[in-house]
């Protein structure tokens, strides 16, 4: 594990792409069958987070060479599976074979909630967004924690222009992650471009409530 966080964690200042997955193969190797180590999954949260902003992006080729490193662990970390597909279709991929590809992952662990989380997050990406939403719901209901992927929708939503629909996903992230300031920061944004100042300098005062030091709030209230 010392070997990948030193090509892999935050703290790395010279990562070696092919040392990585060479380490990341013989910790499954290591594994065999066993569930992945704590400190593992919070490596690979960390990497997620970095490869979803990539995505959102549109840093395609970065996002894939990035999850390409990780493959070796497909089998212990199944997420894994999901989000390449999820970049696949973003850069033109086969979009019913990806489609039935993470359906059969979900069949093998219906209860899972990292893997419904990163699901929702595919099939909104693959044109069916009722379906990722209602695996996004379910994902939030068994853990708080994948609340911040309806921040993540919410921005998709608001740069589309649909501005009711990313409001109602800001909303429901903030609802499960009420300490997350910077969801309630997207809310007062989008307040403004709905022409609701009142609301969204409420939204923009409680996240300085939360955190004073907020220079991106206290800029919008200035503007008020």
């Amino acid at each position: 594990m010392k070997h990948t966080d030193k090509h892999c964690g935050a703290g790395a200042v010279t990562p070696f792409p092919t040392m990585l997955r060479q380490w990341l193969a013989r910790i499954a190797a290591l594994l065999d069958d066993s569930p992945a180590p704590a400190e593992l999954l919070e490596l690979w949260n960390s990497k997620q987070a970095e490869i979803r902003a990539m995505l959102s992006r549109n840093e395609m080729d970065a996002a894939l060479a990035a999850i390409s490193l990780w493959q070796p662990l497909a089998d212990i970390i199944p997420a894994l599976t999901i989000i390449r597909a999820e970049a696949l279709i973003k850069n033109n991929g086969s979009r019913e074979l990806l489609i039935r590809e993470v359906e059969d992952l979900l069949a093998t662990d219906p209860e899972n909630s990292d893997l419904q989380a990163a699901a929702a997050m595919f099939f909104i990406h693959a044109g069916l967004p009722d379906k990722g939403v209602s695996l996004l719901v379910q994902a939030g209901t068994k853990s708080p924690r994948h609340g911040l992927l309806w921040g993540e929708l919410g921005d998709e939503l608001m740069a589309a222009g649909d501005l009711q629909s990313a409001l109602a996903a800001f909303e429901k992230g903030f609802m499960a992650q009420p300490q997350c300031h910077a969801m309630l920061r997207s809310m007062g944004d989008c307040y403004l471009r709905l022409k609701m100042p009142e609301a969204a300098r409420a939204a923009y005062e409680a996240v300085l409530r939360q955190a004073p030091g907020d220079v991106q709030a206290k800029s919008a209230l200035l503007r008020l």
